[in-house]
């Protein structure tokens, strides 16, 4: 194999939870941060992935990983909201892909909430497609099964 010497530094980007490792200052893990962090919230991952301070997978976010918000106290005490995955779209219940939820077309999902925002888990693969229906009524699989 042939080593090329460039004439300027290269970055490295740590993609996903096992190219993490331990991290530290340089890889952005265990670097005094003990709040769950979405991938991108300064550390390296998947921004749809909520990772621990240790750069851990929590949740793959199929409703999306969303930023917290943060402040200070008049003490410097850090206040706000950590990240999280982003809530169900309208509360626990049946979705389909495509109905605020990311995944194949052809499932209906489980959304449910935690205190790592939206938990979802396939409740049925839709022999003929899922049919996403208007708000205050349940997406539901096209053939009725």
């Amino acid at each position: 194999m042939a080593h090329i010497k460039l004439p300027f530094p290269v970055l490295l980007v740590c993609i996903g939870a096992l190219a993490c490792g331990s991290g530290g200052p340089d890889g952005g893990c265990n670097s005094g941060n003990e709040n769950n962090l979405c991938g991108g919230d300064s550390i390296p991952g998947d921004s749809n992935t909520l990772f621990d301070h240790s750069c851990n997978v929590l949740r793959v976010c199929a409703t999306g990983c969303q930023w917290g918000t943060w402040t200070f106290d008049s003490s410097g005490n850090k206040l706000g909201v950590a990240d999280s995955c982003a809530p169900c779209p309208r509360g626990t219940g049946l979705y389909c892909a495509g109905d605020g939820m990311v995944g194949d077309a052809g499932t209906l999902f489980q959304c449910t909430e935690d205190l790592l925002g939206a938990n979802v888990t396939v409740a049925q693969v839709c022999a003929s497609g899922c049919q996403i229906f208007p708000d205050g009524r349940a997406d539901a699989c096209a053939d009725g099964g």
